[in-house]
């Protein structure tokens, strides 16, 4: 049940950004990439790996800023 005024609203969205959040944890290290040595322009996938997730990192990080910030911090309608 959603309560009136939008704390429910809020509660999900924290919970998207967590999961969200755990996500790009979980991306952080390619653990099915350990003990491959294919490499793409000179450099190991890995590191090509690390490049895709930062700039991804990156984008979260500025829609978080942008539509998600003081989610599940901010009270509300008590805040000025």
């Amino acid at each position: 049940m959603v309560e009136s005024n939008g704390t429910g609203r809020h509660r999900i969205e924290a919970v998207g950004w967590a999961v969200v959040a755990a996500v790009l944890v979980a991306l952080a290290i390619p653990w099915f990439m350990w003990g491959s040595s294919a490499t793409v322009a000179g450099l190991p996938v890995w590191v090509w790996w690390h490049v895709g997730w930062l700039c991804l990192t990156a984008v979260v990080f500025a829609a978080f800023v942008r539509y998600g910030w003081g989610v599940g911090i901010t009270g509300g309608s008590a805040d000025g």
